[in-house]
């Protein structure tokens, strides 16, 4: 489970992926669509990276979901090591730890329902969707987990394994959203004001 300095507020941003890409061989070239989106994960590492520069005493990290089968799930948790610059040395970081590899990731697999239960005992559980209640009635907590779909929803089984724990359903709009967006404005917002959107 995660560990964290009990002194500082923590965000994770947890990007559910439809599928597990299969990864024979590390390709850069049109890895968008080879590799099932992942691209999108990458630059995520990087809003972290340029958001924790700045703001050193957030504590961010961001997990890559990926659905194994209909129990079990893969985890990639990146924490900002000040490395990661560029969208494809992010990309391959991850394709290197899909294939088994050494990186600065913390690769795992574990079971949908165990991963959602230790978060529910020490986060805030923040499902983002289109049709959540308005964020302007969330002003955020200490230890929150922010949930979102990379460039779909999240699939049946995860949303299913959430419906059972607590959490909330929150929308920063009615409209779609890249998920890299999604991350930004929540980093900009919890930095603004506690209170943005009241008054």
């Amino acid at each position: 489970m995660i560990k964290t300095d009990g002194n500082h507020q923590q965000q994770i941003f947890m990007i559910v992926f439809p599928e597990k890409p299969t990864v024979k061989q590390l390709r850069l070239k049109g890895y968008a669509g080879l590799y099932k989106r992942i691209d999108i994960l990458a630059r995520a590492f990087i809003i972290i990276e340029q958001y924790t520069l700045v703001q050193k005493k957030k504590q961010l990290l961001v997990h890559g979901v990926f659905p194994k089968d209909e129990e079990i799930i893969t985890v990639l948790e990146y924490r900002p090591t000040g490395m990661i610059r560029h969208e494809k040395q992010a990309v391959l970081e991850i394709l290197k730890a899909l294939r088994g590899r050494k990186t600065s990731l913390d690769v795992r697999e574990e079971h949908v329902d165990k991963y959602l239960y230790d978060f529910s005992k020490q986060y805030d559980i923040i499902y983002l969707s289109e049709s959540g209640k308005p964020i302007k009635n969330y002003s955020g907590k200490e230890r929150t987990v922010y949930v979102l779909g990379a460039h779909k929803d999240p699939p049946a089984m995860f949303q299913e394994a959430l419906k059972r724990y607590k959490h909330s359903e929150v929308s920063i709009g009615p409209y779609s959203y890249l998920a890299t967006h999604v991350i930004a404005y929540i980093l900009w917002r919890s930095k603004s004001s506690i209170f943005l959107d009241k008054g």
